[in-house]
């Protein structure tokens, strides 16, 4: 039987009704993934964006009062790849070897409203897909410059791991091309079980095996 293996999502203050508003300090945060750490979890996720504190820098600072938890922030596919290689190998050596990335796939604004428009169409879904196909080149560049004898930061693991979170089968498609682990939300065990199955047929076809955490 293998181990189990424990994550929580740091998001915001959360979702309970009696939680306070406004995103937490940067205290408050360090003594969550504190707090996570204590309580033997595997790892914490953390989101960012318009109104949040950047989760890579965050967890840089978490990195200095933890020891064993492993760290993941959110890493948009956009900009420079070698610059994306750089940033979380950086965070893996002050974690000392303790850093993931969940990749988002990203887009411009001008293209983000294109596509919102158009969600749910046969147009939509093959903008969709090919935004899916964009960031898994961006992610060959990035494990390229990961591997690269010019690396600007050697990351302890090599290769800081790539964790997908992923709902339908385009984004299950990128996961197994390019993540070492996909998050997946099903509703039920039957779901996860037809979820498994799919992930592990398309892990397959690209010759390859992740793990599938619900």
């Amino acid at each position: 039987m293998g181990s189990l293996i424990l994550g929580v999502a740091l998001d915001g203050r959360g979702s309970h009704p009696a939680a306070p508003g406004g995103p937490p300090t940067v205290e408050e945060f360090v003594r969550l993934v504190r707090r996570s750490e204590a309580a033997l979890l595997d790892f914490v996720t953390v989101e960012d964006g318009p109104g949040r504190l950047d989760s890579a820098l965050l967890l840089a600072v978490a990195a200095r009062e933890t020891s064993r938890i492993g760290l993941v922030p959110l890493g948009p596919t956009l900009g420079q790849p070698a610059a994306y290689a750089a940033r979380f190998a950086t965070l893996d050596v002050l974690s000392h070897g303790r850093a993931g990335v969940r990749p988002r796939i990203a887009a411009d604004d001008v293209e983000h409203d294109r596509i919102l428009a158009i969600l749910g169409t046969p147009d939509g879904d093959r903008q969709v897909a090919g935004l899916f196909e964009r960031a898994a080149e961006f992610l060959g560049r990035v494990a390229g410059a990961w591997d690269g004898a010019d690396a600007p930061t050697v990351s302890p693991q090599g290769r800081p791991p790539l964790i997908s979170l992923a709902h339908d089968t385009v984004p299950y498609r990128f996961a197994a091309r390019r993540s070492d682990v996909v998050l997946v939300t099903p509703a039920d065990t039957a779901a996860l079980r037809a979820t498994r199955a799919e992930v592990d047929r398309l892990a397959a076809e690209e010759g390859r095996t992740l793990k599938v955490l619900a």
